[in-house]
């Protein structure tokens, strides 16, 4: 899966759930205000409606989470590789591990205690290939982050659903940076961390 075709989905969904959860949420303390039997039933059946529209657009993304994370290997890969090159080019060996941050802004993390860390920056602050990468990078981050988001809220949903809405309202608003090590050439683990 491409990026354009994966940050189309993670926008959509995540519009898809802040309109859920708001007509969620309005429907549901509308239906505990209400006074009639009719008016209940129409009430709940909006709520349904508008719970199911949010799991069958989980499920679909969940679906591409795998899809997702093909991808972002794929990126890391071409991203060491990039500066693997640089590095060469540069005339500094690498080391056989290393590890990087990926800020959700489709940058590096610029550590002033961690002389790796600026060296890197240096060597592809003027690469537009290093760059494009990183954009790319960020936004599959988003993306996985957006799947997890959702797998959680559907499971919790089920027991608690005030909470689960609470809950993805607040995951939703937090970022994603994801920390890569790297070792002997490869992305050999990545972790997504809140910011």
């Amino acid at each position: 899966m491409n990026i354009a075709a994966a940050l189309p989905i993670g926008i959509g969904a995540a519009s898809l759930a802040a309109g859920t959860i708001q007509s969620t949420a309005e429907n549901f303390f509308s239906f505990l205000q209400s006074d009639t039997e009719e008016n209940s039933a129409t009430k709940s059946s909006e709520s349904s409606q508008a719970v199911e529209s949010f799991l069958a657009a989980n499920g679909q993304l969940n679906d591409q989470s795998e899809d997702i994370r093909d991808e972002l290997k794929r990126l890391l890969s071409q991203f060491e590789d990039v500066l693997r090159r640089s590095a060469h080019s540069a005339g500094i060996d690498l080391p056989e591990s290393y590890q990087l941050q990926f800020n959700p802004d489709g940058s590096l993390q610029s550590d002033p205690d961690d002389p790796f860390a600026q060296q890197v920056n240096a060597l592809l602050q003027k690469s537009q290939e290093a760059s494009t990468l990183l954009s790319s990078i960020a936004a599959q981050t988003s993306a996985l982050k957006a799947a997890g988001d959702q797998a959680r809220f559907a499971q919790a949903y089920n027991e608690d659903p005030q909470a689960a809405v609470a809950e993805l309202s607040h995951d939703q608003q937090k970022r994603s940076s994801l920390n890569v090590t790297y070792v002997g050439g490869e992305a050999a683990n990545y972790q997504l961390v809140s910011v």
